[in-house]
């Protein structure tokens, strides 16, 4: 989190005021890929997605889970920060970290709730596993966190730069 100083003048002294936390910029970027986690119940979670950091192209993700249970998210997401977090190695994109909350479909049935957070730690020998949180209806499929989400056991999650968009 990036920290901001700010100076305050007040009955003609100027002092510096706390440090205020401020929240990542949002960046422009698009992440691809799939794989699956394995949660702490040996609930095998599998996902496959495509998602934007902005609402002008359509996102699509799907996570499927044991008993033929799955979601669709719906296509434009009610809330999507996508942010650069820590050194991650090549390929480069402007960002690494994408969270969304929105709705969707679950086992056909629209208006469940969906909250995911993905990160791409790079490709290079040595870097650490991508990272992935998923709840559904509040309730998470895979282990970790918001704040700190599970390494994944298999696939991939790529961060792009963002595509062109064509006028609509």
């Amino acid at each position: 989190m990036r920290i901001v100083s700010t100076l305050s003048t007040h009955n003609g002294f100027t002092t510096n005021q706390d440090p205020v936390p401020q929240p990542p910029p949002c960046g422009r970027g698009r992440f691809t890929g799939g794989g699956f986690q394995i949660n702490d119940n040996d609930l095998r979670v599998s996902r496959g997605f495509t998602l934007h950091c902005d609402a002008i192209l359509s996102n699509n993700f799907e996570v499927n889970w044991a008993g033929g249970n799955n979601f669709h998210i719906d296509k434009n997401p009610t809330n999507v920060v996508c942010s650069l977090v820590g050194e991650p190695a090549p390929p480069a994109a402007p960002v690494n970290r994408i969270q969304i909350t929105g709705t969707g479909k679950l086992n056909g049935v629209p208006g469940a709730s969906v909250t995911l957070v993905l990160i791409d730690n790079g490709e290079k020998n040595g870097a650490p596993a991508d990272q992935a949180y998923i709840a559904i209806n509040g309730i998470a499929l895979t282990n970790g966190s918001i704040e700190d989400p599970a390494p994944i056991d298999g696939g991939n999650i790529q961060a792009h730069f963002d595509q062109p968009h064509k006028d609509k």
